[in-house]
């Protein structure tokens, strides 16, 4: 996210601002920016809300930016929300913000009160994708153990005529009795089935050879 400064001073003496309590945790901030020195104050005013701001160096971009996040993810991480900050309006950066996904786009002077309100909301919007993400992928681990078992399942049906049901505990019992998991045995059959088709394949082709 990028971030504006704001009169150190200002921050310090405003009623509103003693009065302003942020939900805690408050989500930890990365302010990235090519002239970190530029930008001491929003630094500063940040840590005295309660943030803890880490700064970055990063050269290649022309607005400074502030990554939030939960804690959960590191800042470096795709899935943390961002806020571009810019010193002077630009239509141009503000459509290659909103185009980068942007949690929000402030313009020096900074409405602080604002800009940490939408910091928060930053941090919820990555802590639910982080969540989805994590969703997505165990339910796509459970398709593939499922297919991977079914495949197993099919095998031992066509090699020992077993019904649906029999070659599944079939496959449960032995798996039991080995003390591992069914998904992990199933593997271990395809990945041996696969590697014996191929082996399979081979002789079969240098047997047609002249």
């Amino acid at each position: 996210m990028c971030i504006a400064a704001l009169n150190s001073a200002e921050l310090n003496n405003s009623d509103s601002f003693r009065a302003f309590s942020l939900p805690k945790p408050l989500p930890a901030v990365r302010v990235e920016v090519a002239q970190p020195a530029s930008w001491s104050e929003l630094i500063s005013a940040l840590r005295s809300l309660g943030f803890a701001v880490s700064v970055g160096y990063n050269e290649k971009v022309t607005e400074p930016f502030v990554r939030v996040t939960d804690g959960s993810s590191p800042p470096g991480d795709d899935k943390v929300a961002f806020v571009v900050i810019a010193k002077a309006r630009s239509v141009q950066a503000l459509t290659a913000a909103i185009e980068a996904g942007a949690s929000g786009y402030f313009v020096v002077p900074i409405d602080f009160l604002s800009l940490s309100a939408t910091i928060c909301s930053a941090a919820v919007q990555a802590r639910d994708l982080s969540t989805m993400t994590e969703r997505t992928a165990k339910l796509h681990e459970s398709l593939t153990a499922d297919q991977t078992v079914s495949t197993v399942v099919g095998i031992l049906m066509e090699r020992y005529r077993f019904q649906r049901a029999e070659a599944y505990e079939r496959l449960r019992r032995y798996s039991r009795t080995e003390r591992r998991k069914v998904v992990e045995v199933a593997t271990e059959i395809v990945s041996a089935t696969e590697e014996l088709g191929k082996t399979m394949r081979a002789i079969e082709s240098v047997a047609r050879e002249p």
